[in-house]
């Protein structure tokens, strides 16, 4: 459960993160939201801490997740692409549409990183195992998704970098279109070779791409010796 704690824990961090710092650059929320949410995903990490068990954790991981996209859709209030929370399988606006295939871009960059360090990535301890399912890569990869695609797909489509073309809207769901996806692609890969330089215990010289090679070693150690006390979680400052 050490474990487990540590990437919730380090999650909301990021989603809290990634909240004041939009909301300081583009003010999208009154004092009374800010106050709300900020308040909202503090509790929610202080209840991760004292999570007795791995369902009361995962309750916990879920709320924190509804009040972050929540008050992430007003960055998006006044825009083309308004959402109302997070939707996926299948995604109901652009927004829920980038995110979606970012993160599978961003899970298969860290199954390819798991399985190159001699690790099984079908072996995780947050989510369940299934049947080839990258249990482990999902486990790292909640601490990746505020910094690494959520803030890329913010970025592109506040600055006009993705279009509404660049979407397919069905009856069914809206998705990125062939041209969409290599845009976001792009800039992902892009995202990847740039320098992190505000990821606690993350030399200010190492990439993104670095920092999950570092975020893997950690989980090696954590195992080789037993002890989750050895796993350094990713925590955006």
């Amino acid at each position: 459960m050490v474990f487990d704690r540590k990437i919730v824990r380090a999650k909301i961090n990021n989603q809290l993160t990634v909240l004041r710092r939009y909301d300081r650059t583009r003010g999208f929320s009154t004092p009374e939201d800010r106050n709300e949410w900020e308040c909202s995903l503090k509790l929610m990490k202080k209840k991760a801490d004292n999570a007795e068990n791995h369902s009361e954790l995962m309750g916990i991981e879920g709320i924190s997740g509804k009040i972050y996209f929540n008050a992430l859709g007003k960055l998006f209030a006044d825009t083309d692409y308004s959402f109302k929370g997070r939707t996926k399988r299948p995604p109901k606006d652009p927004f829920n549409a980038a995110i979606s295939m970012g993160y599978t871009f961003l899970l298969n960059i860290i199954t390819g990183k798991i399985s190159g360090s001699g690790l099984i990535p079908q072996i995780g301890l947050l989510h369940s195992s299934g049947y080839n399912r990258p249990s482990l890569s999902c486990d790292l990869m909640e601490e990746w998704r505020q910094p690494i695609v959520d803030s890329t797909v913010i970025g592109m489509l506040l600055g006009n970098e993705i279009l509404s073309d660049d979407f397919e809207y069905f009856e069914s769901g809206v998705y990125l279109s062939k041209s969409g996806i290599k845009k976001l692609i792009h800039k992902l890969h892009s995202k990847m070779e740039s320098k992190c330089h505000y990821i606690s215990g993350i030399k200010k010289e190492s990439t993104f791409i670095s920092a999950i090679s570092y975020q893997i070693n950690s989980v090696k150690n954590m195992m080789r010796k037993e002890s989750a006390v050895e796993y350094h979680p990713i925590v955006v400052r």
